[in-house]
């Protein structure tokens, strides 16, 4: 219900979901923040275990970022509990209010929960380098191992057109002979 009522409030705002640069200054979307990262499927192309371990890796790299430790949950949870202490200060002397001040801590608790299943699990230069060193495309998950990278350096997904420097690969022509 959650998921529906936030995917409903972002295509009525217009939002887009988290992006990233790639190598040459494009955006793409990055591939924590669609509902495939929230809930993965197997695919041939990405089995359940390289995405168990690209996960593990982050969240054993920066528990900071994992969804429960984020620092924006921490400070989403500081500012919900401010507007709550704030509606019982200023409607603590009238009881006719009582119910508007329950109402409008459902609703401020709500928004939360709301803005906070909407908030990406990991960083996104984390991800993206983690992605890059299981050598994934950060958009969309395709594996690039063997494809080559070009002359500037970079290796073109040929699913989504990002050109994404892999740690480790060179250029095309750069070997020493």
């Amino acid at each position: 219900m959650i998921a529906f009522i936030a995917d409903l409030i972002d295509k009525c705002l217009g939002h887009t979901p988290a992006s990233v640069e790639d190598g040459r200054g494009r955006f793409f979307p990055l591939y924590c923040s669609s509902e495939r990262w929230r809930d993965h499927q197997e695919r041939a192309d990405f089995p359940a275990e390289e995405f168990k371990r690209i996960r593990d890796k982050l969240v054993m790299r920066d528990l900071s970022s994992a969804l429960t430790h984020s620092p924006h949950a921490v400070w989403l949870f500081v500012v919900v509990a401010l507007f709550l202490i704030a509606f019982d200060l200023v409607f603590e002397r009238d009881p006719i209010h009582t119910p508007i001040r329950l109402l409008a801590a459902l609703l401020l608790i709500f928004f939360a929960v709301t803005l906070r299943h909407r908030m990406p699990r990991f960083r996104p230069d984390l991800l993206t380098e983690a992605m890059l060193a299981e050598q994934r495309c950060p958009s969309c998950a395709r594996s690039l191992a063997d494809l080559p990278a070009e002359s500037d350096g970079c290796t073109i997904c040929p699913e989504c057109g990002g050109a994404w420097r892999i740690p480790g690969r060179r250029p095309i022509g750069s070997e020493t002979r």
